[in-house]
C-alpha cells in the first residue's frame, strides 16, 4: 500500500487479517495520506485507497480501533465491508464515531468561506453526485457504504449506527444484515433516518436475517415516506407477515425511486401477496423483486399473474420454495405471456416451459430455460407489434389469462 499510493481498491475478505493485520493495514494507509496546509488539510489529507473489503477477516474490537484511527486522520475512505467480523459493540462505537466526526468534519468544508476556489458545491436530488463542485469534492466525500452486518453489534451498536445517521450527508448504502436487530433498535434507527431527511443520501438498506415484525417495519416506512433517493430495500428473513406487506406495498407508491425489493422468507400469506402485487402492476420503477419463501397459493398466483400481465419495468423475479402447483404455475405464465410490454428477463421458482406448452405454444418450449422462454415472449411481441396495425396493438394484457385475479379457473 506504501508503495503504491494509485491503489484505489482492496480485496482482502476471508483471508485471516486479524487485529494484528488490521492494525497493520491502517499503519500503512496513514502513510498514505497527502499533506497539506491550512483549515482544510486536516480533513482533505488521505491517499487514493477507497474501498476496502476486510469481510469474514476474524477482526475484533482492537483491529477496529485501528481502522477508527485511520477514519479519523482523513484517509478518504469511502467503502467499507466489514460483514462478518467479531467486532462487537464497542468496535461499532469507535468505528462509527470516528465516521461522524470525519463527516462533521467534511460538512464544515462544503460551506461556501471553505470553498477554496470559490466555487459552491451543489447536489443533485439525489443527494450527493455533485453538478457543480471544485475539484476538491472528490476528496470530501465522507463513508458512503458501510457493511456491518454479522458484527454482534448488539443494541448498543445499533444505537451507535443511529448516532452516526445523524451526522451523515455521504452515506448511501447501509447493511446491518444479521445484527439481531428487533423492532425496538429499529425504531432507534428509523428515528435517525427520518430526522436526516434529504441531508441522507441514503439509496440502498439491508436488512436480512433480523428479528423485524411489521411494528418495526412500519416506523421505517414512516422515515422512507416521499424518499426520493430509496432504490434498493432489504427485508428478506425477517417476520413482517402480511401486515408488513401492505406496509411495504403502500412505501412502494410513496418512495417512487424504489426499484429493488426482497421481501423472501417473511411468513407473507395470500392477502398480503394480493396487495403487494397491485402495486406491483403499477409500479413504472420496480425492478428486482423476490418474495421467495413465501408460500404462494392459487389466490396469491392469480395476483402473481395480474401484476406480471401489467407491469413494464419488472425485469427479475425470484419465487424460490414458494410451493406454486401446477394451476398457478399456469396462471403466472399467462400473466407473462399476455404483456405485450413486458420487461421481465430473469423469473426462477418453476420452469415456465411446460406450463408455457399447456396454454397453446409450441410445444417445443416445454424444453427450454426460462431465460429462453422470455427471450421468446420478447420477440413474439416485437413482432406482433411490427406486424399489426397500430389501432389493433393495444390488446387486454389478460387476453392469456385462465382466469382473474379473484375468479374462478376456467
Amino acid at each position: 500500500i506504501s508503495a503504491h499510493g494509485a491503489l484505489e481498491s482492496l480485496d482482502l475478505g476471508f483471508n485471516d487479517v486479524g487485529d494484528e493485520g488490521c492494525a497493520a493495514l491502517s499503519k500503512a494507509m496513514l502513510s498514505t495520506r497527502g499533506g497539506g496546509s491550512g483549515p482544510s488539510a486536516p480533513a482533505l489529507a488521505g491517499g487514493t485507497l477507497h474501498t476496502l473489503y476486510l469481510a469474514g477477516n476474524c477482526i475484533g474490537e482492537e483491529g477496529t480501533h485501528a481502522l477508527a484511527s485511520v477514519i479519523r486522520g482523513g484517509c478518504g475512505l469511502r467503502r467499507l465491508h466489514l460483514t462478518g467480523n467479531g467486532i462487537g459493540p464497542d468496535g461499532v462505537k469507535a468505528l462509527t464515531e470516528a465516521i461522524a466526526e470525519d463527516e462533521i468534519r467534511r460538512g464544515s468544508l462544503d460551506a461556501p468561506e471553505n470553498d477554496i476556489d470559490g466555487d459552491a458545491i451543489f447536489t443533485d436530488d439525489m443527494g450527493g453526485t455533485p453538478s457543480r463542485a471544485s475539484p476538491l469534492l472528490s476528496q470530501r466525500s465522507g463513508m458512503q457504504e458501510l457493511f456491518l452486518g454479522g458484527t454482534g453489534m448488539g443494541q448498543s451498536g445499533c444505537i451507535s449506527v443511529s448516532r452516526m445517521l445523524d451526522h451523515s450527508i455521504s452515506l448511501r448504502v447501509l447493511s446491518l444484515a444479521n445484527c439481531s436487530i428487533r423492532d425496538e433498535e429499529m425504531a432507534v434507527l428509523s428515528a435517525s433516518i427520518k430526522q436526516s431527511g434529504s441531508r441522507l443520501p441514503l439509496e440502498a438498506l439491508q436488512l436480512s436475517f433480523n428479528e423485524i415484525t411489521s411494528v418495526g417495519l412500519e416506523s421505517l416506512a414512516r422515515a422512507l415516506w416521499n424518499s426520493t433517493t430509496l432504490r434498493e430495500l432489504r427485508l428478506d428473513n425477517n417476520s413482517i407477515g402480511d401486515q408488513g406487506a401492505h406496509i411495504v406495498s403502500s412505501l412502494l407508491n410513496s418512495a417512487t425511486r424504489l426499484e429493488k425489493i426482497d421481501l423472501g422468507f417473511n411468513s407473507i400469506g395470500s392477502g398480503g401477496m394480493k396487495t403487494l402485487m397491485k402495486y406491483v402492476s403499477e409500479s413504472t420503477c420496480i425492478n428486482w423483486l423476490s418474495v421467495s419463501g413465501n408460500p404462494i397459493d392459487s389466490e396469491a398466483s392469480k395476483a402473481v399473474a395480474y401484476a406480471l400481465a401489467y407491469n413494464r419495468s419488472l425485469k427479475s423475479m425470484f419465487l424460490d420454495h414458494c410451493f406454486i402447483a401446477h394451476e398457478g404455475q399456469r396462471h403466472i405464465t399467462a400473466g407473462i405471456v399476455s404483456n405485450s410490454g413486458i420487461s421481465l428477463r430473469n423469473l426462477t421458482g418453476f420452469p415456465l416451459g411446460a406450463a408455457a406448452a399447456t396454454l397453446g405454444l409450441p410445444p417445443a418450449l416445454e424444453n427450454w430455460t426460462n431465460e429462453q422462454l422470455l427471450k421468446f415472449i420478447h420477440l413474439m411481441w416485437e413482432r406482433v407489434s411490427h406486424d399489426q396495425d397500430p389501432h389493433e396493438r393495444e390488446l387486454d394484457p389478460l387476453h392469456f389469462l385462465p382466469s382473474l385475479p379473484g375468479g374462478e379457473a376456467t
